[in-house]
């Protein structure tokens, strides 16, 4: 469901329109004018604009270019009553998504209003991600610890772990961080990848209670699991997760983080075991004789160590000192017997149960009313918490450090000269450049004159407010890449902006498949166009054919006449196939194959391809080729594909080859084919070539080299192949010309017979009953069968069809075939009426006629119950042929 707002002067076509888009639930809005649309534009939040071209004051042209400069994301579809393809290239240009005809019908409106709707979302969903890596930058960059001057500012509250997971049945990670690697002791980064998550935890079933809360809620912050090591062991983590999912709301993955919180756990247990004493008590006080026997312990010692008095006063002191440290003991109470003073230290001492502490101790040395010393007093303070927590510290910023080093996401801090004076890993990759030479280098450098104003304008230090814009920065190499970046300003500890913080990832590939999806739906409405333009021009020309050889059958060759009609027949024929190609274009139909010769394709293909260009053509066509079952307008498209390539790589002139030659291919033969007899057909050229790199990826949809190609001839012509159940491939060189081959399936099993050489005969005399909404062609179709010989009545729809088929039956004299049209508007086509006759009389002789040779009927007729099929245009020839088989077949 879309917001749509309707903008037309005429008050029937605004309700029209509404009453149109109400039936898919949309939010509709309407203007009389522009003035009214813009208004409303101001106010309310819209998807999507459908506005007439003419306006009263301000006309829709002026409209959307003021639209495209307010509010870029609305999606606008222009009508108008006059339409004309300069209007309609204008209004494209001009930033409309689409462009449609008055009156617009209810089905292409609600389609070009679907297609708008989609690339909305997608923009929506692109700048969602946006806001959520904003947010995700924000909250890390507040857990980075101040005495981290470089990265502590960056991150502040991330976690060392950081995933991605997939979704599924085989759950597993999708990308992971050193530091997840290295908190699971796994040795590399492949061998994390192959373990399956659930059996990461201690509790393989939490996995799917986790996953189930996630899909449920969207995330889950701060839950805790018991997870295994490799080595067998386990550890507490805390665990975040998030679920992304598509603009169809499927999920695509999940990111995570965990962070090994053990320790942390160790401590707060002994704290919560202890609290009691621990508030209670003060350090500890222990005193032992030179030997080390114990001779006094308080209850301060009893806490830190774990010993009670009854058992420490058995103790020898060197039981809490760890061996090493034995000599330094000895050595500070020497120092004391002396009359030295020794400051008090950090050491270490080891408790009951085994735990290394570190301890602020205090030497004093005892002694007695006669200044004799006997005795060692220590005043010992436990500093392990604070010991504990400094080394973590320590841990935790190499792990941020690690963290922003592996992001995606490219990570700067400039100063308030652009200068940059930190960067990540994916900047300099971003930016590539080899790694430290991104710092001290200026943002002004990458940028042109365009983006550098850009980059300027941009109120980058605002120190309320987060800027996200995009721009585009020209790497070394020269190539240009569209990065969105999102910016926040950096202060001193006064508060005064002292450079700013970005954060950007590259978009030129998102940029482009946004771009490849308007191709696409702009494709697709050429099409719908292209294809109902083909239909009526097919009708057309199957009166003008018709006609043609019609006028032939009264003359003998010999006469002038014959000769000229017989140039027009070979003109109209030509068209018939240009239409053929526009259809292919425009939907990539199943072909309508017949048996035919590819040697007069090729030749008059070739020919009409390289007519009014410097090119020479050398024809190489064996004179026993295997015939071919093919579509011959498809593969004449093919053709001429190969020949525009040609051409365009020898702007100077040059020579192409084209050759013709059975092959046999055989079970242990390299190519994708079965095994069989193949006819192989060869254009070669002595052009430009074609690179390595771009070898691969030439018959790959919208890929081009050229500034106004648009990538699609290669990418039908294979697709037009493949459905001949043939295969293309090509041979390249950089400046030594390419290559294209194509084999096609031999066909043996008919006789070939040649269009413009087949003459007239017929068994014998039958009756036909044609069927078509177009008068003319019912007359034209109702002279040839005529003129052949037939008996022939004529029908303008398939319910009058069938009512005529009925009283031929009951009278004792039935049609022995029946030619049917497959679309008839208002009324009964072909494929609805083929299917009641089949239960009126199960043997009748139906063939299917259209001008849409693209339909799935036309090339599959036997499954829907016809026995022939016929494409418009058609000649007599064509007429008679098919009806003679049938009614030989029959008798």
């Amino acid at each position: 469901m879309a917001r749509v707002l309707i903008v037309d002067d005429e008050k029937s076509v605004r309700i029209t329109l509404r009453e149109f888009l109400k039936e898919d639930k949309h939010e509709i809005s309407v203007a009389k004018s522009a003035d009214e649309a813009l208004r409303l534009v101001e106010k309310l939040d819209f998807d999507i604009i459908i506005s007439d071209i003419i306006l009263p004051r301000i006309n829709g042209m002026i409209l959307l270019k003021q639209i495209r400069e307010t509010s870029p994301d609305i999606q606008v579809i222009m009508i108008t009553g006059e339409p004309t393809a300069d209007t309609a290239a204008r209004a494209v240009r001009a930033g409309a998504f689409d462009y449609l005809a008055k009156p617009v019908s209810a089905e292409l409106l609600k389609k070009a209003v679907k297609n708008a709707a989609k690339v909305k979302d997608l923009k929506d969903e692109n700048r969602r991600y946006q806001e959520h890596l904003e947010e995700l930058v924000e909250e890390r960059a507040k857990a980075l610890s101040e005495s981290e001057k470089k990265y502590r500012t960056l991150v502040e509250n991330v976690n060392i772990g950081i995933y991605r997971i997939n979704v599924g049945e085989n759950v597993k990670f999708i990308e992971v961080n050193p530091a997840i690697i290295n908190m699971f002791g796994c040795k590399s980064r492949e061998e994390l990848l192959s373990i399956n998550v659930p059996d990461l935890y201690q509790n393989p079933n939490n996995w799917r209670k986790l996953s189930e809360h996630i899909l449920k809620d969207g995330s889950i912050r701060n839950v805790e699991f018991k997870f295994m090591k490799r080595d067998g062991t386990s550890f507490i983590g805390s665990q975040s997760v998030v679920v992304f999912k598509d603009k169809n709301e499927d999920v695509l993955y999940f990111d995570g983080v965990i962070e090994n919180i053990s320790e942390l756990k160790q401590i707060e247990s002994k704290l919560h075991r202890f609290s009691k004493v621990i508030q209670d008590s003060s350090d500890a006080i222990i005193i032992y004789d030179f030997n080390g026997q114990i001779i006094a312990w308080d209850y301060g010692a009893e806490v830190i160590y774990g010993w009670n008095e009854d058992e420490a006063l058995k103790m020898n002191i060197k039981k809490l000192i760890p061996l090493e440290k034995l000599d330094r003991t000895n050595n500070f109470i020497e120092k004391l017997m002396k009359g030295k003073t020794v400051e008090p230290f950090v050491t270490e001492r080891i408790s009951k149960d085994g735990r290394l502490l570190y301890i602020w101790l205090t030497f004093t040395l005892l002694k007695d009313e006669e200044g004799k010393p006997y005795a060692v007093a220590t005043t010992e303070q436990d500093i392990t918490k604070r010991k504990i927590a400094e080394k973590g510290l320590l841990e935790s910023e190499e792990g941020y450090r690690n963290l922003i080093e592996s992001l995606g996401e490219g990570i700067i801090v400039a100063n308030l000269e652009n200068k940059i004076v930190i960067a990540n890993p994916a900047a300099e990759r971003i930016f590539d450049v080899n790694p430290g030479k991104l710092i001290d280098r200026k943002l002004d450098e990458f940028v042109d004159a365009k983006n550098l104003t850009i980059l300027k304008n941009q109120k980058l230090f605002k120190k309320s407010k987060w800027n996200n814009y995009e721009i585009e920065i020209i790497q070394p190499g020269g190539r240009r890449r569209l990065l969105n970046i999102t910016v926040t300003p950096k202060f001193d500890k006064d508060l005064n902006t002292i450079g700013m913080l970005g954060v950007f990832r590259d978009i030129t590939e998102i940029k482009r498949m946004e771009e490849d999806i308007l191709k696409t739906d702009k494709l697709e409405s050429i099409g719908i166009l292209a294809s109902g333009i083909a239909h009526d021009f097919n009708n057309i020309l199957t009166v003008i054919l018709g006609n043609i050889t019609l006028a032939k059958m009264f003359l003998e060759p010999e006469n002038k006449v014959y000769n000229r009609l017989e140039g027009a027949e070979k003109a109209s024929l030509r068209a018939k196939d240009l239409t053929q190609q526009l259809l292919t274009f425009s939907k990539g139909g199943s072909p309508v194959k017949k048996i035919s010769s590819i040697s007069d394709l090729l030749t008059e293909s070739v020919n009409f391809s390289l007519t009014g260009s410097q090119i020479k053509c050398e024809f190489f066509i064996n004179d026993q080729l295997w015939p071919v079952e093919i579509d011959e307008g498809q593969i004449s498209q093919v053709i001429n594909n190969l020949m525009i390539n040609a051409v365009q790589a020898m702007p100077d002139g040059g020579i192409i080859k084209v050759g013709a030659e059975n092959v046999n291919i055989f079970s242990d033969n390299s190519l994708p084919l079965n095994e069989g007899k193949y006819v192989k057909v060869t254009v070669e050229d002595n052009g430009t070539g074609i690179s390595k790199e771009n070898l691969q990826k030439i018959f790959d949809p919208y890929f081009t080299t050229k500034e106004k190609g648009n990538g699609l001839g290669l990418s039908t012509s294979f697709s037009i192949i493949k459905k001949h159940d043939g295969f293309i491939d090509v041979e390249s060189e950089l400046g030594k010309g390419t290559t294209f081959n194509i084999y096609l399936p031999a066909s043996l099993k008919k006789k070939l017979v040649s269009g413009m050489e087949e003459e007239i005969h017929t068994v014998e005399t039958g009756k036909i009953l044609v069927v078509d909404d177009d008068e003319e062609i019912r007359e034209l179709a109702e002279l040839m069968l005529d003129k052949i010989g037939y008996d022939v009545e004529i029908s303008k729809d398939g319910y009058e069809a069938i009512e005529m088929y009925k009283k031929s039956m009951e009278v004792g004299k039935p049609f022995d075939a029946i030619i049917m049209d497959l679309t008839i508007p208002g009324g009964m086509g072909g494929k609805e009426a083929v299917s009641k006759l089949i239960k009126i009389d199960p043997d009748v002789k139906a063939v299917i006629s259209s001008g849409y040779s693209n339909n799935p009927i036309m090339s599959d007729y036997r499954k829907y119950g016809f026995a022939g099929v016929i494409t418009k245009p058609y000649r007599a020839e064509e007429l008679n042929r098919i009806l003679t088989e049938l009614l030989r077949d029959g008798r």
